[in-house]
Formats: C-alpha cells, structure tokens, sequence
C-alpha cells in the first residue's frame, strides 16, 4: 500500500529527504577540525591585540596634556600625586595660586601672588652691556 498526496507518493519525498540527510551529514564530516597550532595562533594574535589597546591607553594618558584655557584662568603647571589627588599652579587674573585637587574637593595650599615681571631679553641685556663696556673704553 502506498499513501499519496495529491497523486504523488510520499516515499518518493522520503527517500528525498534521506539522500538530503546523507548529504548533509557528508558535509558536516568534511569541516577540518581545529588543531593546536591554530588554536596557539588564535590565541596568541588576541594577546597581541589586547597588549597593543593597553600599551595605547598607558601612552595616552601618560603623555596627556592638562588643558590650559584662554581666559583669566590658567592651569601653569600639574604634579599628579595618585589617582585622583593633584597639585596644581594656577594663574587667576594674574595671582599664582598652588592648590590640592583630590576627590571631592580643592583646597588652597599657597598663595604665591603676582607673578614676578618676566626679566629682559638676552638681547637686551646684551645691548646694555656692550654699551657700557664701549662708554669705559
């Protein structure tokens, strides 16, 4: 006895489905399976890349900048002292200021008021001096 759908035999479509699995399970057994070499390799290649974003991210912040700004507020000079505590020089309209920066808070340490007039030029010092040096001779 043969059972049929719509006039056509469903052991037809069984033996289709069989050759399918066969197939399939040929396909599965030709995957080349992964030997230790490539499995070091692998392993080795993201080693080498999760070094390179850490060695990226020591050089960044090492080398980073303290933003100096451009209106009556200056940063001139930084000392980090941990993680989060910092002592800094600032400028505010023209007082020097030493302050501490740690977590939470800013305290003044010293105020080192104006800031001494810059002295002059090498130049200048240069020129005064060959001229007096010219008046004695």
């Amino acid at each position: 006895m043969q059972i049929s759908h719509g006039g056509q035999p469903l052991v037809r479509a069984s033996s289709a489905l069989s050759a399918l699995y066969a197939a399939n399970v040929a396909a599965v057994d030709a995957v080349p399976t992964i030997g230790l070499a490539r499995f070091a390799q692998t392993g080795l290649s993201l080693a080498g890349v999760v070094a390179l974003i850490f060695g990226l991210a020591y050089l960044a912040r090492r080398f980073q900048r303290t933003p100096t700004g451009g209106g009556l507020l200056k940063i001139i000079d930084g000392l980090t002292l941990g993680a989060r505590e910092r002592i800094l020089l600032i400028e505010a309209d023209g007082e020097r200021v030493v302050v501490a920066v740690v977590a939470g808070r800013i305290e003044t340490l010293h105020v080192l008021g104006r800031r001494p007039e810059s002295p002059t030029s090498f130049a200048a010092n240069l020129e005064a001096l060959t001229a007096r040096t010219k008046v004695q001779s």
